[in-house]
């Protein structure tokens, strides 16, 4: 029942857990594949990396170490341009800004997508219309990414260091 008990964000986080533990009908087992969006006007994602290969991260999902992430950068670029690995989660936060932040992850940037090849046309071919938070990719479009980027494959399949 919607009585105003909970406030939205824990509801809002109640449905993403919902929606992860029964995806395609299957309760969550092994290493997963995600999308998640950056923001340029907040973050400078392409900068981060430059100065590192492992980085903070809001986290907003119930993603596990060892699953794999691929960034979304949103325009003016709008593609996916990163594929990195979930390398801790539940790291407690509390930031105020333009995003809000309580817990964080750290990923490790893997991969770096060039030449504009996930564009959002690329996408929506594959049923992703928008990236306004983190989602699973359907495997279609992983597999569309590895062909794509054949020097990419080994990175998904790199044991956890």
């Amino acid at each position: 029942m919607m009585d105003e008990t909970l406030d939205d964000e824990t509801v809002m986080d109640l449905v993403e857990e919902s929606y992860q533990l029964t995806a395609g009908g299957i309760l969550r087992h092994g290493i997963k594949e995600w999308i998640i969006p950056a923001n340029p006007n907040y973050f400078d994602l392409d900068h981060a990396f430059e100065q590192r290969d492992e980085i903070h991260w809001k986290q907003t999902a119930k993603m596990m170490i060892g699953d794999l992430v691929y960034i979304y950068y949103g325009a003016p670029y709008s593609q996916i341009r990163y594929l990195c690995r979930v390398t801790a989660i539940d790291i407690p936060a509390d930031i105020e800004g333009k995003v809000r932040i309580r817990k964080m992850m750290k990923i490790k940037k893997l991969y770096y997508y060039d030449h504009d090849k996930i564009s959002r046309s690329v996408l929506r071919k594959f049923g992703v219309v928008s990236v306004r938070g983190p989602r699973f990719i359907p495997p279609e479009l992983a597999a569309e990414i590895q062909t794509l980027y054949p020097d990419s494959i080994h990175m998904t399949k790199e044991k956890i260091k």
